[in-house]
This record gives structure tokens, sequence and C-alpha cells, in this order.
């Protein structure tokens, strides 16, 4: 889950026998130079998210330092863990 305020990227663990969410939030904030329009990227603002159809890389679409950020997705844990090309 992306949140553009207070830009952090969310995993949410889901209990697999109940559906329901197992835990609190793991938070990952973003982070790099903001973007050339400082009144709309002063910061990292993270606004979306996209798997591969493996499901195994995150990809972060980040409006506020202009790039998309790639995780590797632990999906028992539900860790995120930068790829070697952390940046797109």
């Amino acid at each position: 889950m992306a949140n553009h305020l207070p830009s952090a990227v969310a995993v949410l663990p889901v209990d697999p026998e109940s559906g329901r969410i197992a835990s609190g939030p793991k938070l990952y904030p973003p982070t790099g130079e903001p973007g050339p329009h400082r009144a709309e990227q002063p910061f990292a603002k993270p606004h979306g998210v996209s798997l591969t159809p493996s499901g195994s890389i995150v990809l972060v679409h980040d409006k506020g330092v202009d790039c998309i950020f790639s995780f590797h997705l632990d999906r028992t844990t539900g860790a995120l863990t930068p790829t070697s090309q952390r940046r797109v």
C-alpha cells in the first residue's frame, strides 16, 4: 500500500486461514533526492504499488523523487528488500 503522506510503503500481513490482517503494518519509507518542482516534490511521495506477474518483485511509483523503487517481496514474512536495481 502506498501512502502519499506520510511518505511510506506499508505491507499488511494477512492471516491465510481467516483472511484478516494478521498484525500491524510494516512501513518502508522511500528516500531520494526530490524532483525539480519544489512545491509538488519536497520529499518522497509514493503513490502506486505494482507486483510483477511472479509476485516476487514490488514496484513502488514515487512522484516526489521521480523514480520507481524496486523491492523483493518475501511472501512468507511480508518483508521488502531493495533489489540490486533499487531505483528505475
